[in-house]
């Protein structure tokens, strides 16, 4: 009789562990100080388009870093033409150079740089929508 209550003990410790473990999920973000370049998200972004205003945050204690409006045609997967999109400091930010993303900062944004966005959170359905930025990609930088 002892031997079942052990066994159901066990299979609860397990069941515990696989719950407990740490696995990677689309939300993890690299620190901006990662030497590795990062890899892309496998979806298509959100959004494609060029930066026509983006201000860094003047009050970062509530974890805004800044915003941004991004215009573009719905084109290739993308779901918006036109998003007012806030930057956390959850927000995964880099450059692509060449074949391999770089990581950036929220400072590194310009206004006439293309980009390429995915959202994580509730979309507010104005227009244009204003959403979180999961990961923000500069593709293009601006025209001089």
């Amino acid at each position: 009789m002892k031997l079942i209550p052990r066994i159901l003990l066990m299979a609860t410790m397990l069941v515990l562990a696989v719950a407990c473990g740490a696995g990677a999920t689309v939300g993890d973000a690299p620190s901006p100080s990662s030497e590795a370049p990062a890899t892309a998200i496998d979806s298509p972004p959100d959004i494609r388009g060029t930066i026509t205003n983006v201000q860094p945050s003047a009050d970062q204690s509530q974890g805004i870093a800044g915003s941004m409006l991004v215009e573009g045609p719905i084109e290739g997967g993308t779901k918006f033409d036109k998003a007012s999109i806030t930057i956390t400091g959850d927000t995964r930010l880099f450059e692509q150079v060449g074949d391999e993303r770089h990581p950036i900062t929220v400072d590194a944004f310009r206004a006439g740089q293309r980009v390429e966005a995915w959202f994580t959170g509730p979309v507010m359905e104005s227009y244009p929508v204003q959403v979180r930025a999961l990961e923000i990609v500069i593709v293009q930088q601006a025209a001089n």
